[in-house]
């Protein structure tokens, strides 16, 4: 989150100096970033809250259910909302899509948390018309990969070893008994 709001204001300003306006403080305009977290799981909620609540310049609401969420969306128009796919009154995928609907500038995240028998979690950047994966998972697929960026990937990184990233003419091979996880 914390790396979300930085390329905020780093996108404020490199769009005051492409449209020849003095830079602005995007600080200023990012002061406070307010996040809806959807889930179910008390225990989880409470702890991200005290994470969030002690780290400045964040507002921080949780809801146990998508009916909630909703409402705490209509009344705070939040610049993030993580909702969890499977809530106890609605389908998150619902939730997200409503939560567009009404604040189309909300950055909004649907997740899946990892099983109790080892299937991985899954957390996808849902925008309007279509939705993205950000954390990629490999577990063991049962075939050897190689991938190799043609262009792009320079914010590709395997969960677990930050500040590497991929860039064009990089190669990474995985064994077909591998497990790891990319953030997208």
């Amino acid at each position: 989150l914390r790396r979300l709001r930085d390329v905020a204001r780093e996108a404020l300003e490199l769009a005051d100096r492409v449209s020849g306006r003095t830079p602005s403080d995007a600080g200023d305009e990012l002061a406070t970033i307010s996040v809806v977290l959807v889930d179910d799981d008390q225990e989880a909620l409470a702890k991200l809250e005290r994470v969030l609540t002690t780290a400045a310049g964040w507002q921080f609401r949780a809801a146990l259910t998508g009916g909630e969420a909703l409402d705490i969306v209509t009344q705070m128009r939040p610049q993030i909302v993580i909702v969890k796919e499977d809530l106890p009154d609605l389908p998150g995928s619902m939730v997200v899509t409503t939560v567009k609907s009404g604040a189309p500038d909300a950055v909004t995240l649907l997740y899946t948390p990892p099983g109790r028998s080892g299937r991985p979690g899954e957390v996808k950047l849902v925008d309007t018309n279509r939705e993205m994966n950000l954390v990629a998972s490999y577990t063991e697929p049962g075939h050897h990969t190689l991938s190799c960026y043609l262009g792009g990937g320079y914010r590709v990184e395997r969960a677990g070893t930050p500040g590497r990233y991929g860039a064009p003419r990089s190669l990474c091979a995985m064994p077909d008994w591998h497990e790891s996880k990319w953030v997208v």
